[in-house]
């Protein structure tokens, strides 16, 4: 088309440049760029819109933010998109920032502005936002259509507010839920340990003639795991035939997690032999988790070494096998174990926790030095300390 010298129209350039976005290719979108530009293309907003989506696809944030920024007239969908791209390249405080920029500028933010800043409040941990943004929706009349429903579901639900999901989810007529909004609630519900208010979702799904499909179950199993129900859990696994459901590596790996929690290892080993495919980290992680617990040394050196030919450079994998020979007191493993991390320059990645607190979120890592009020923070530990230890005192003088 270039080559003949033909014009590229404006529903061409979108049709092109949506097209390598998903595809991700960034010399070509690159390519395409200066040709709209150099047809004149390049000044309408969808263009704009498009190339924006491009280059944030393409891990290209600068280049998007440039593009967003020349911008003289943005429609809702510009500030939607670029809201978007900050999102997807982990630029969370900023899409908020920009989102509250937009009003200002009198932009009126729609169902998929909604959509695509929400995932930024549950990566913040910023439960009050997304209460503020449920408020926004609500008090602007915003269409709440089946994706609203569930985006805020999710969120709810991964914030820790299984009480609002729950409101939502009765709220909402049967006509905005769909298949994703039922495997949302029981997944909120399977994650919160509720695991009877999970199959209870499940029965009412069923009752309206809904078909569960692949997460279905794997909320499902979750929820087995959480509450250890082994019985439920092969319920649930041979039930998915009956809907032609295959079972894939999640859901192998959840029932080798709930065996291998409730005691059953070798029973455990026997379902990995069993699976038609070849069992991935997912499969032999837990198998290996269960084999610490309960000081299955040899089957755990065997789910190691397959876990360590998959993950080389995962140091977690050798720490839990150095911690099932210390459970098994064989010292020597340990000392191998610790040899082969100093050897490979590997080092387990921290753990992290966060709290919001009035709308702020405070993260917390091991050994962690740099938060502003650590002081204060150590000074009501120390004090909480004193008053457990008074509390034991106390309870000790009762008994005797």
């Amino acid at each position: 088309m270039v080559k003949s010298g033909t014009r590229t129209d404006l529903f061409t350039a979108i049709a092109i440049i949506s097209s390598i976005a998903e595809l991700q290719a960034l010399q070509l979108g690159r390519q395409v760029h200066a040709h709209v530009i150099r047809n004149g293309s390049d000044y309408q907003a969808s263009v704009h819109n498009c190339l924006i989506d491009m280059y944030g696809k393409c891990g290209e944030l600068g280049i998007a933010m440039k593009i967003f920024d020349s911008m003289l007239n943005k429609t809702v969908v510009s500030w939607s998109s670029m809201i978007k791209v900050y999102v997807r390249n982990d630029r969370c405080p900023d899409a908020l920032y920009l989102f509250t920029k937009m009003k200002l500028y009198g932009a009126r933010p729609d169902s998929v502005t909604i959509i695509n800043i929400l995932p930024a409040c549950v990566d913040a941990g910023a439960l009050e936002q997304v209460k503020y943004l449920h408020g926004y929706a609500i008090k602007d009349g915003l269409n709440f259509t089946v994706s609203v429903v569930t985006a805020f579901l999710i969120c709810y639900s991964r914030c820790g507010c299984i009480e609002m999901a729950h409101k939502l989810f009765d709220e909402e007529k049967v006509d905005c839920k769909d298949i994703v909004s039922w495997n949302s609630m029981i997944s909120a519900y399977s994650k919160h340990g509720d695991w009877s208010q999970c199959f209870r979702v499940y029965e009412r799904m069923k009752n309206l003639k809904l078909r569960p499909d692949h997460v279905t179950f794997l909320g499902l199993l979750t929820a087995c795991v959480n509450s250890g129900s082994v019985e439920k859990g092969w319920e649930c696994f041979k039930e998915m035939e009956k809907y032609d459901c295959k079972p894939n590596q999640e859901h192998y790996a959840c029932m080798v997690d709930l065996l291998g929690r409730t005691g059953h290892a070798n029973e455990a080993f026997s379902l990995v032999r069993s699976i038609p495919f070849e069992p991935d980290a997912r499969i032999w992680g837990p198998l290996l988790s269960a084999c610490k617990t309960h000081s299955e040394t040899e089957l755990a050196e065997f789910a190691a070494e397959k876990l360590i030919n998959m993950e080389p450079k995962n140091a977690g994998n050798y720490v839990l096998l150095s911690n099932v020979y210390a459970a098994a007191e064989k010292w020597d493993g340990v000392a191998k174990m610790r040899s082969v991390l100093r050897d490979r320059g590997l080092k387990k990645t921290p753990g992290c926790s966060w709290i919001e607190i009035n709308g702020r979120v405070h993260e917390f890592r091991v050994a962690h030095q740099s938060h502003p009020e650590l002081e204060d923070i150590y000074a009501t530990l120390a004090s909480l300390k004193m008053v457990f230890k008074l509390e034991r005192k106390m309870r000790s003088k009762t008994v005797t």
